[in-house]
């Protein structure tokens, strides 16, 4: 049986594990490269980097986000970390970034991770929906959620937005 817990993010991890969500978010919005520099005139990395000075003018202290280490309860080991963020106007949280280590993927943690997150979004009536965005080269990513429930209600041109009412 997986066990598995959600522990506060340390301001000391923080620096590290953004500077490494952000890499890879570049990494993920290279695929579009051109579909980018069209539209929005940036590069990936610059447009990235705007991104996350807005959604973070004030790193882990930023209001209504939330930082999350994903650890094994009988071990400590830590399999990777979550980022949401509540949307007061909409009463949504979105999943910024949800990270798993290679070695930990497809043998069930994320679905665990995804369930857990939607228990303590229903018990702390923290959100009515679960949202997030997928990219469309990640189809296994894409699959799981729509195996947990959550519905496609908007595409761009580098994935989906889903969303699950809860």
């Amino acid at each position: 049986m997986i066990m598995l817990e959600l522990q506060k993010m340390t301001v000391e991890k923080f620096d590290s594990i953004m500077k490494h969500s952000l890499q890879r978010f570049i990494s993920d919005l290279e695929v579009y490269r051109e579909e980018f520099e069209e539209k929005f005139g940036a590069s990936p990395e610059k447009f990235a980097e705007g991104q996350w000075s807005h959604m973070l003018p004030n790193g882990i202290n930023t209001d209504n986000n939330y930082f999350w280490m994903i650890k094994k309860c009988d071990s400590g080991e830590s399999l990777g970390h979550l980022w949401m963020e509540k949307r007061p106007k909409n009463g949504h949280s979105f999943i910024t970034d949800i990270y798993l280590q290679k070695e930990f993927r497809g043998v069930g943690y994320g679905t665990f991770v995804l369930n857990l997150i939607e228990k303590i979004a229903k018990m702390e009536h923290l959100s009515k929906a679960i949202e997030l965005h997928v990219f469309k080269h990640n189809p296994r990513a894409v699959k799981l959620y729509e195996k947990l429930g959550f519905d496609n209600i908007e595409e761009d041109f580098t994935g989906f937005r889903m969303l699950k009412k809860i």
